[in-house]
């Protein structure tokens, strides 16, 4: 024989409140790792479909971004190099001598000396070294110390001499004794 088992009516509203919780979170886990990975590999598949109508603008501003970077990066390189950049090493060093005259020429400097030497390998750079005596104004030098910058880019001026010179026009020069490196990276 079985017993009969009565349940008050706040054990039955326990146990529906549990079944129902029970439910709940069954339902809660069935989205969460049912029906929510499935919702997001459609809107990922959605969001593939979309890219082909909006491609045509983001190509032509890709373009434009990557035409200005291009352009960016050759700025940069003329910064750091000047016109050595696309130079081979071999013809550099006869480059440099033809700019340091041009340079003279232009900005009225006599060009006494150059003397072209070869310098140490530093990590992917090859030093070429240059040993300059030039004559002048101080004003005309500063000229020249300006556009050896703008022409050949990272050059380093490693030692430095200026003396006046009285001349007979009672004109005052200077006689300038420097050492210019260049440096050329090297593949």
């Amino acid at each position: 024989m079985k017993p009969d088992i009565k349940l008050n009516p706040h054990h039955a509203r326990t146990l529906l409140l549990a079944m129902a919780g029970g439910g709940l979170l069954l339902l809660v886990t069935l989205f969460t790792y049912l029906l929510l990975p499935e919702l997001k590999r459609y809107g990922m598949a959605q969001d593939t479909l979309m890219l082909p109508n909006s491609t045509p603008a983001e190509t032509r501003q890709l373009d434009n971004q990557l035409a200005q970077l291009r352009t960016e990066v050759e700025t940069l390189r003329h910064t750091i190099h000047g016109d050595m950049a696309q130079r081979p090493t071999r013809q550099l060093g006869s480059y440099i001598i033809e700019s340091l005259q041009n340079l003279s020429w232009h900005n009225r400097m006599q060009l006494t000396s150059l003397v072209p030497r070869s310098g140490s390998r530093i990590d992917v750079f090859q030093e070429l070294i240059f040993d300059i005596e030039l004559t002048g104004s101080y004003m005309d030098f500063y000229r020249w110390i300006h556009e050896l910058n703008d022409q050949l880019g990272f050059v380093v001026i490693s030692s430095f001499d200026m003396r006046p010179v009285r001349t007979q026009e009672d004109d005052t020069r200077i006689d300038i004794k420097l050492t210019l490196v260049a440096y050329k990276a090297e593949s």
